[in-house]
């Protein structure tokens, strides 16, 4: 009653009573196996590879951002500040992009802020002046945060009901892998 309560409030759909999966082995060997139904077939793999590369570049940046800045010739205490307001561009993405979410889809969100993540790495190359660069990371943050956490949020348009749980631990955890490798590879 609670949920569905919560859900007339928004305007969301009433939530659906979905059978629990099979326990032990054999039961999530089958939830993985249902990633894989045709109609996923080829999202599920993307998903993974979206996930695994956001949170490359998410544990990646925020580990050697100050070392790469420093690198392009930034001072120290400049170096170290980019890291703050990245992660400050981080948090304003992470409140604006749920709305252009709903608005657009969150796969075309995700996708979209993705190659501006890679367009604002790109122009970070270049030594522009500080002030531009303070900008340039903040947008940044704003877009790479909240295009990593949009992935999740696609979860939700690719799998059934039934499926949700399977297919959204599976993108975190293949997400992860990027997390510990995205350090390493960078540095």
């Amino acid at each position: 009653d609670k949920a569905d309560a919560v859900a007339d409030r928004f305007g969301l759909p009433r939530p659906t009573e979905v059978a629990a999966p099979a326990a032990g082995a054999a039961g999530r060997l089958a939830a993985v196996r249902e990633l894989f139904r045709p109609e996923s077939r080829w999202a599920t793999p993307l998903l993974w590879l979206a996930s695994f590369c956001g949170l490359l570049l998410v544990y990646g940046i925020s580990t050697w951002l100050p070392q790469m800045m420093r690198a392009s010739g930034y001072g120290l205490n400049s170096s170290v500040s980019f890291l703050m307001v990245i992660n400050a561009g981080g948090i304003v993405g992470l409140l604006i992009a749920g709305r252009v979410a709903d608005r657009f889809g969150a796969v075309r969100v995700s996708a979209i802020w993705f190659l501006l993540t890679a367009a604002g790495a790109l122009l970070l190359k270049t030594h522009l002046p500080l002030g531009v660069t303070y900008l340039v990371v903040a947008v940044t943050g704003v877009w790479l945060f909240s295009a990593q956490v949009m992935v999740y949020a696609a979860t939700n348009t690719v799998y059934r009901d039934s499926e949700r749980a399977a297919g959204l631990g599976w993108v975190t955890g293949v997400g992860r892998t990027g997390a510990v490798v995205g350090p390493w590879l960078i540095g």
